[in-house]
């Protein structure tokens, strides 16, 4: 969910804490947040109808007519476009708080740090108490990267990793190792990022960070070739690629945020396309597949089969104790799995940080080029490689191993959903800025400026309808969970509006508000006057 709308008021000369005035609100972030809410609801309602360890084998194989159809386009159209929408909006909202922060001569990290710790709270028990596609949780992981990437010095971070890597080894959890990962890589980001480790040699500039990236890359390699894996071993040419990049693209300083964010959302990604692609075209090549290999992918069927089972049975049942209890487990179990995501969703909060930081949201009006650019280059490469992905799989079909095709189709649809994204906050920003009927997008701005409560009443009311413990319409054709959801959202904007006509805040962000500022914020607009 997006932090924007945190931050402290600069009028005149007090520098009292509190939160953002209504006048002070960027519209055009409230609107495409607004817009955001939809397409992640339109996402998001698949799977309280379907079990969520399914989430990584794309659309059913059991589905045709109508339902394949829509499913399709939402496949194709929406999936994973608007999850980087949120989380570039909420780098925005990072940029909002620190720069009037600054402004206004008051401390930054410590009131941004509880507002961490309360997204962290409600991403608990959002999971554990309604659904376990939660991304709250994994928004605070990544925020908390955020803060580490622009404060924390390096020394205590290097600490950190050689700890959570020593004790993940020795105790075999994965958490620790992701964390430590995780770390290593905002690590080398901040060394980038603050530029306090550049080196010049004569006429050479260049960061230290070029000469790690280079060591890893050749390591990754190196354990690729030996182990037959291709995955590190193409990871490891894009982090010398990345070497040369930071290098080569140092200049200007502030390019480097936007930069950064970039790579980290694309190497990922554009390893696990380019593996794929490569294993498909050049079968010898494949890694061979051992006895060991077999016997390991097929526990892994078997366990997942097993997962969805459980799920189902769990969801479809009349215990909420029984889910709950489910759930939590769950929380646990995909501890580590938060820190790997939570590097993405940092590059999509550095890019989104760079437009606040760069004027270009506090000013749209006087940046209508850079966003035609945005919908003319990003909708077409961005929905074209999507279309490129669906064409060849949409849906999960495992040979023994891996499908490589499969593999391939998300490693092109990840890639192309930055493009995609922001081509989609382009239109938005054009439309706003239109003479036409374009401008009644303006309506989504309410809705977007309580995303928090919204969001969290979507989750409700689908786990409500859907789930074996209250109405129980699990399993609900796709066709007909679109029509949910329109309704639903309708009736959100509708209520956003009546909402915001009598009080400052949605409830949630009442709270959220009251945790980050430590004070309980003037609720209703008649004292506020």
């Amino acid at each position: 969910m997006s932090t924007t709308g945190m931050a402290y008021a600069t009028g005149g000369n007090d520098t009292a804490l509190s939160p953002i005035r209504s006048d002070e609100r960027i519209q055009a972030l409230d609107v495409v947040r607004g817009f955001a809410l939809f397409g992640i609801f339109l996402m998001n309602v698949e799977w309280f109808s379907r079990a969520t360890a399914e989430i990584d084998n794309g659309m059913p194989t059991n589905v045709h007519g109508i339902d394949y159809f829509v499913g399709w386009l939402i496949y194709t159209f929406v999936r994973g476009k608007f999850w980087t929408m949120f989380s570039l909006l909420f780098g925005m909202g990072f940029a909002v708080m620190l720069g009037r922060a600054e402004r206004a001569g008051r401390d930054f990290v410590v009131p941004y740090l509880r507002r961490i710790a309360g997204l962290a709270l409600f991403g608990i028990a959002h999971f554990i108490l309604l659904w376990t596609g939660d991304i709250l949780f994994s928004y605070a992981v990544g925020a908390t990267a955020l803060m580490v990437l622009f404060y924390a010095p390096p020394l205590p971070i290097l600490i950190v990793v050689a700890v959570s890597l020593m004790l993940g080894l020795a105790l075999d959890v994965d958490a620790l190792s992701g964390l430590a990962i995780c770390l290593s890589v905002v690590g080398m980001a901040s060394i980038f990022l603050r530029g306090h480790t550049d080196i010049a040699k004569g006429k050479l500039e260049f960061s230290l960070v070029s000469p790690l990236l280079i060591a890893i890359g050749a390591g990754l390699i190196a354990v690729g070739a030996s182990q037959h894996m291709l995955m590190p071993q193409f990871l490891g040419g894009i982090a010398i690629v990345g070497a040369w990049l930071a290098a080569r693209f140092r200049e200007p300083v502030a390019s480097r945020t936007w930069r950064l964010g970039s790579f980290l959302y694309l190497a990922p990604f554009l390893a696990l396309a380019l593996s794929s692609l490569f294993a498909i075209a050049q079968p010898q090549l494949r890694p061979t597949i051992t006895a060991e290999r077999l016997a390991d992918a097929r526990k892994e069927q078997r366990e997942l089969a097993a997962d969805v089972r459980a799920e189902t049975a769990v969801m479809t049942g009349n215990s909420y104790t029984a889910a709950v209890r489910y759930r939590a487990r769950n929380f646990a179990k995909d501890a580590s799995s938060n820190f790997g995501f939570g590097v993405i969703v940092l590059g999509m909060f550095l890019i989104g940080t760079w437009f606040v930081q760069s004027g270009v949201m506090a000013d749209t009006a006087g940046h209508l080029p850079l966003f035609r650019r945005m919908v003319w280059y990003g909708l077409p490469v961005g929905l074209g490689l999507s279309l490129i992905s669906s064409a060849i799989s949409v849906s999960n079909h495992p040979d023994p191993v891996v499908d490589w095709s499969y593999q391939a189709a998300v490693g092109l649809q990840m890639i192309g959903n930055l493009p995609a994204c922001l081509g989609y906050v382009g239109m938005i920003v054009l439309l706003l800025h239109s003479q036409g009927v374009g401008r009644r997008i303006a309506v989504l701005a309410p809705a977007g400026r309580m995303a928090l409560t919204n969001y969290l009443t979507q989750t409700l009311l689908q786990s409500l309808f859907f789930h074996g413990y209250f109405l129980g319409h699990w399993g609900l054709p796709r066709s007909q969970q679109v029509i949910f959801v329109l309704i639903v959202y309708a009736a959100q904007v509708v209520f956003s509006h009546w909402w915001l006509s009598k009080f400052r805040y949605g409830p949630m962000e009442w709270l959220w508000r009251a945790i980050t500022y430590w004070q309980w914020p003037p609720m209703r607009r008649a004292a506020t006057a």
